[in-house]
């Protein structure tokens, strides 16, 4: 049975420091095996193994290769097939590739993002579970400035400072989009070594930072006095999770498997997961294996 979280608003992240794995694609590529990656953050090191294991499961060769780097890092090893699939987030992905998209919502997203990406790689079908980023203050900080929307933000933000990862800054589902839609130019930016980890939990309690992104499927929003801003014209994404893959690498049966797991995957069933892993220490694999087999997938 599953345990209940604390009531969690939808959305999550994507993004992070990179950091090199030439060697280890480099064999693994060479093995015959699929070659499964993730980024270097909780969330898609869970979802890694749950491509992994569904895979295995299947019948298929699988290697892992995990906690590698941030978007920067895996697009191009997908494109060159040194990765051959990632766990993704459509509209985050298509702010990656086409910058200047200028898509709004799940249908939009997912047209533009058939032609966005580099030749020779595909997504998977978009799963029902969304992980999106999103912009949180502290209850204290939110009640001082009258605080519910991203919109709120932009007469007050010259004197709040922000926290994030290096990305945000530069990225258009980040400043450069809150700056053109919603007018929020901050004071500063700090960069924070984590997302939704103790780094930026402690920066936003202990006041460094007034802003942070946050990913609201992280359990850091069931344990801490934090509120979300409403980002009302969707400048930070409304990303469902999906398989970002090499088409050479993956066969049509491949891509059933992780559009099997896509299509079971719910909002709440990451959440959960992102509990028992980053709360209560779980191994991830055994996180994973207790989903699946949960869902008649193994």
């Amino acid at each position: 049975m599953k345990r209940p979280l604390l009531a969690l608003t939808a959305v999550s992240g994507l993004l992070l420091t990179a950091c090199g794995a030439s060697d280890p694609l480099s064999e693994s590529s060479e093995s015959g095996a699929i070659v499964v990656g993730s980024a270097n953050f909780a969330e898609n090191v869970l979802l890694g193994e749950l491509y992994a294991q569904g895979l295995e499961d299947a019948g298929f060769e699988v290697d892992r290769t995990s906690n590698i780097g941030s978007r920067e890092v895996l697009f191009g090893q997908v494109e060159s097939c040194g990765l051959h699939v990632v766990p993704e987030y459509n509209q985050a992905l298509l702010n990656f590739a086409d910058p200047e998209n200028g898509a709004v919502g799940a249908d939009e997203v997912n047209e533009l993002l058939e032609d966005a990406l580099p030749e020779g790689t595909g997504f998977g079908t978009p799963s029902p579970a969304e992980s999106n980023n999103a912009l949180a203050v502290t209850a204290e900080t939110a009640e001082a400035h009258g605080l519910a929307e991203l919109a709120d933000l932009g007469p007050v933000s010259g004197e709040l400072t922000m926290g994030g990862p290096p990305e945000f800054e530069t990225r258009w589902d980040g400043l450069v989009g809150l700056a053109e839609v919603y007018d929020i130019e901050f004071a500063g930016f700090n960069v924070l070594g984590d997302i939704s980890g103790p780094i930026t939990v402690s920066a936003l309690n202990g006041g460094n930072v007034d802003v942070a992104m946050m990913q609201t499927a992280s359990p850091a929003m069931a344990e801490n006095d934090f509120v979300i801003l409403d980002d009302t014209e969707s400048v930070l994404g409304v990303n469902q999770v999906t398989p970002y893959y090499c088409s050479d690498a993956l066969d049509d049966d491949a891509l059933a498997v992780l559009d099997d797991i896509g299509a079971a995957l719910t909002t709440e069933d990451l959440q959960q997961m992102n509990y028992e892993y980053s709360v209560e220490n779980s191994d991830a694999d055994l996180v994973v294996r207790t989903w699946l087999d949960e869902q008649d997938l193994s």
